[in-house]
């Protein structure tokens, strides 16, 4: 018995509707979820089991009431002695702190210790606020001037001196906190 290609495809398509599923799979729709019942999943109390409101305590009258900090802020005098203590506690910590992580302006770079001189004359000279720090790791001499905190002030110092010296870039390095207050 010869099939023709007609009932063939036929046949291919209604078994593919067979096998698909009745409804739209729940992740595609938009509204899932919004008629179904989710109280067996609300928790339940026994009503002997919860505690009962605490009575409500007459407030003083103004006059026997006593006047500390707390009552004038309208908070618990704890909080306030917690709050102190966490406060001297970071003012401690803070108190050894030396260093911290900001930006330095090299100025020189190279093999000629003559050059690094001149360098460290011209901005003792032009730049008498700003720091010099040199360094020597054979054979090279590194320059570095500045304790910057933050970007901005770098950035100042750093187009005044560059007009001087060409091959000047900034860096991230550890600045002294004391030294860095001081540039303004």
């Amino acid at each position: 018995m010869k099939r023709s290609p007609g009932i063939c495809s036929l046949i291919f398509a209604l078994t593919l509707l067979a096998c698909a599923p009745k409804t739209a799979p729940v992740g595609n729709r938009t509204d899932a979820g919004v008629g179904e019942d989710l109280s067996v999943f609300r928790p339940r109390y026994d009503p002997a089991t919860v505690s009962k409101p605490a009575p409500k305590k007459e407030p003083l009258p103004e006059a026997k009431r006593p006047v500390t900090a707390a009552v004038a802020n309208d908070q618990p005098l704890h909080i306030n002695r917690r709050l102190d203590m966490v406060l001297d506690t970071l003012a401690t910590r803070n108190r050894y702190v030396k260093h911290a992580q900001g930006y330095r302006i090299q100025l020189y770079v190279g093999t000629s210790r003559q050059e690094a001189d001149a360098m460290k004359i011209y901005v003792y000279q032009n730049f008498p606020e700003l720091n010099v720090y040199l360094t020597y790791s054979a054979p090279t001499y590194r320059m570095r001037v500045g304790d910057f905190m933050n970007r901005m002030d770098v950035e100042r110092y750093y187009n005044s001196i560059k007009n001087q010296n060409p091959g000047a870039m900034i860096l991230s390095d550890k600045v002294e906190i004391r030294k860095s207050l001081m540039i303004k």
